[in-house]
Order: structure tokens, then sequence, then C-alpha cells
């Protein structure tokens, strides 16, 4: 084994002018076609999820063509036959050409990695922001492109590598990278097993860093626990919940929310059929049915997250401000506890950071969240999720509300808190809309009902008299069973 050591460091000292050449030409070559690569993709990434067929087809065929091409095919056509195509009759170099067949091939992989990333970002988390009328830039600054990036880092930098390791092959074209060079000491020394070790050598060297860097990317955007875990032993004292600056809170002007003859189709069949109802301010208005009987459907098209067949939506205020908390519940993963909250603040409301936080911190507390203000809000359990992501939607003083299963994950102590912040929301004048199965809740707070039914209001009128006596029997059946 010594020996061996031996023979390989009197090998780099003897060969090290040129294997430091070749190593240069490696580090060059793959520098360009990692740039022009990654910016190839980005941009047919854009182009696979653009709303113009004819963009998603272009894409797609470079797409597929370059990642079915063997990369050494691609190299060995351009240097070749590329000039003796009559129209075109570009000769390129070796170096451009391998440039350009490692940009290609490189292009491809990430265009598909990019797409997928942005493709699996959860779809609430998108329509939260936009609930949360964050514009366009401050979606993909905030939201889109922390998250898409954790999803992507792993695969990109795992095609990084393999790319560069792929780009040897640009010895079959005599561009003078490493492995050209390798082979041309080989076969003048004769000491294959020297040459190859000094190559393996080489590109542990050169790519050991980039694992490296992937792990601490990763780790970076994941963040570190700041908290132990603990449960919860604050008492919880279940009192009417003192609403920050509830007094400022704007009310709806006008006759509220009315919804006239609206349906909704989905793969051409009705999914909400001809509905109508009034959900006026200062009242809790609730949704209920059977699964599938249009109520988040109808939800989220008063919240212009659906466009309707037919039918309008009026609401009193022209551009009055609505919060939605979706049945999901999931706060942004990437951000901690309090820059839930205080980010939107900042950002709608533009308010200032301090300012932000220091109200933050009051709704934080309104929900018993304020001891986890710095945790990543992944470290939560479901039912503090839930209780976050309604401090979200509340924090900004929606003029709407509408809520779609808002105690699901909550146990029955924090479920009567938060009937009681409803009830006292809508006492201020507040216009809420929710989605419940939980009839404790719809006994509670509920001041008006709509009953769905196969996408078809059967019954809507007051909570007190439609659950003691119901006028009809599809009402009568769903309250029996609920």
């Amino acid at each position: 084994m010594l020996r061996l050591l031996l023979l390989q460091g009197e090998f780099f000292r003897q060969y090290w002018p040129a294997l430091a050449a070749g190593l240069k030409m490696t580090l060059v070559l793959n520098a360009y076609s990692l740039v022009f690569g990654f910016a190839l993709g980005l941009l047919f990434a854009g182009l696979r999820v653009s709303p113009f067929s004819w963009c998603r087809s272009a894409a797609r065929i470079y797409i597929d063509v370059f990642r079915s091409l063997p990369l050494l095919v691609s190299l060995v056509w351009i240097f070749f036959a590329l000039p003796m195509i009559p129209i075109v009759g570009l000769r390129l170099d070796s170096f451009s050409t391998a440039v350009v067949g490692l940009s290609l091939n490189l292009g491809a992989f990430v265009a598909e990695i990019v797409r997928a990333g942005l493709e699996g970002v959860p779809r609430q988390h998108i329509e939260a922001a936009t609930m949360a009328r964050f514009s366009r830039l401050q979606l993909w600054r905030y939201i889109l492109a922390p998250l898409v990036l954790r999803f992507i880092t792993p695969p990109l930098f795992g095609q990084m590598i393999s790319q560069v390791k792929l780009s040897v092959l640009a010895s079959v074209i005599a561009v003078p990278e490493l492995l050209h060079t390798v082979n041309t000491i080989s076969n003048d020394s004769s000491r294959p097993l020297e040459s190859y070790t000094a190559l393996a050598i080489s590109f542990l060297l050169l790519l050991l860093p980039s694992t490296w860097l992937q792990t601490w990317i990763e780790h970076t955007l994941k963040g570190k626990r700041q908290l132990a875990m603990h449960a919860e032993t604050s008492p919880l004292e279940l009192i009417t919940p003192a609403v920050p600056d509830l007094a400022d809170w704007p009310i709806l002007a006008g006759s509220g929310v009315i919804v006239t003859g609206l349906t909704i189709c989905r793969n051409d069949a009705p999914v909400v059929s001809n509905v109508s109802a009034t959900f006026r301010p200062g009242t809790i208005t609730a949704l209920i049915g059977s699964n599938g009987s249009g109520k988040t459907t109808l939800l989220r098209a008063i919240a212009g997250l659906l466009s309707s067949t037919s039918g309008s939506i009026n609401v009193g205020s022209p551009g009055a401000s609505m919060g939605f908390l979706f049945q999901e519940h999931e706060p942004w993963p990437h951000l901690s506890v309090m820059e839930n909250v205080s980010i939107p603040l900042c950002l709608v409301c533009n308010m200032p950071p301090d300012d932000a936080r220091r109200l933050g911190q009051q709704w934080l507390r309104l929900f018993d969240l304020e001891q986890y203000a710095s945790r990543r809000a992944t470290d939560l359990s479901g039912g503090q999720k839930q209780r976050l992501a309604l401090a979200r939607v509340l924090c900004l003083r929606p003029e709407v509300v509408l809520l779609d299963e808002p105690t699901s994950a909550m146990d029955f102590r924090w479920a009567l808190r938060v009937q009681r912040l409803l009830r006292n929301l809508a006492d201020h004048g507040v216009c809420i809309i929710v989605v419940s199965h939980g009839m404790g809740c719809l006994k509670a707070v509920s001041d008006e009902i709509v009953f769905l039914d196969g996408g078809v209001v059967i019954e809507a009128g007051s909570a007190e008299q439609l659950l003691s006596c119901p006028q009809t029997p599809e009402l009568g059946e769903f309250l029996a069973a609920a």
C-alpha cells in the first residue's frame, strides 16, 4: 500500500503540469456548460408551465429529445453533422461543441426538475398568499421561490454532479480536458493504474465539496429547531377572546355578499347549480351538507378562487378584503411561526417590521402560540397549525371571513374558544361564512344556515328555525344522521 502511495506521489510530481492543464480545461468547460445549461433549464421550465399550448409543446419536444439522446451522440452530431447541413453549415470548434452539447443536455434535465418543483408546491400555500393579497412578485419572493428551492436542491445537485462526470465525453472530439489528458499520459507512460487513479482523485477533489455544499444548503433551508418540543401547559380560560384592534376592524358596506343564480361546472358536470344566497355583515352563516354537496366549491367561488359558468357574486364594498382558512390549514412551512403572521402584515398592510412583529405577537398570544414564535411552522401539531393559519387570516382584518372546517383539528376546548372568537367578530359586524360538519359549532354560533345537497340549495334561513324544524326531508335526514 505504501509503495502504491509513493508511486502515485511520484506520478503526480512528474505529470502535474499536464494534469493541471487538463483540470483547468475541465473546470472552464463545466463552468460554461453549467451556466448555460441552468439558464436553458429555467427558460424551458417556464415554457413547460406556460398557459400557451404551443410553448408547452415546443418545450416538451426539446426536453424529450435531449433527455433521450445519449450525450456522446449529441456531441458527435453537433461536431461532424452540423457543418454538413446545407441550410445551417455551421462549424464549431471542439470546445464550443462541447459547451453547446453539454448545455443542451443539462438544460433538458434541469427544466424537468424545476417544473416538478413548481408543480410540487401545494396549492393551498399559493392560494393563501393570493387571499392575503400578495402581489405576484411577493408571491414568488416569499412563497414560491423558497419552497421550490427546497424541493429541487437535491435533484439539481445530483444532476450537476452527473453532468460534471459526463463532461469527460468531450474527449471524443479532442477537447483537452482531464480524461483526454489522462489518456494521453497513460499511452505515453504505459502507467494506466497511476493515470486513472489521478483522474479519480481529481474528480473526488472537484465534486466532494459540491456534496458538502448541498448538505449545508438543505440544512439551511430546513432551518434548525430553536426550541424543544413540549406539551402545552398553560391554562385555557373559556372567556371571550380579546381581539387585537377590534375597534378598528373594517366592516363590509352595503347588504353583504349576494350570490345570484351561481352555477359552476367541472368536466361539464355542475358542482353547484343555480345557487342563490345572501350573506349579511354581522352574521355567521353556516354552509352545511353532505360530502360533495358543493359547500367548499361555493366558498372558493365567493373568494374568487373559482370562476363560475353562470350567475354572479356581488360584494357590498368593491374591492372588499376577504380572508380564507383552507380545509388543509397548512401554514407556510419554510417560515417561522412569527413570520407566518408578521410577513403578511408587512407586505399587505405596509407595517414597519417592528410594528408587524408586535401585532403578530398579540395574535399569537391570542391563540396560545407565543412561546413557539421562533420555531418553524412545521414543528407544530395539527391543532397548533390550524390555529396559526387562523391567526394568519384574521391578523389582516378581512371584511369577509371564509372558513372551511375551522376547528377540525382542535380539541373541544379550543373549538369552544374559536366559536366565541367568531361570535365576537360577528357581533362587531364582520361577515363570516363557515363550512362545518360539527353540530355543536352550528348550534353555538350560526345565525343563518344554507343547506346544500347535490350542488343545489335545498333550504336557507334562520339557524334556530332550520335546526329545530327542518322543512324538507333532505335536511331532516341530514340532521338526524349528524
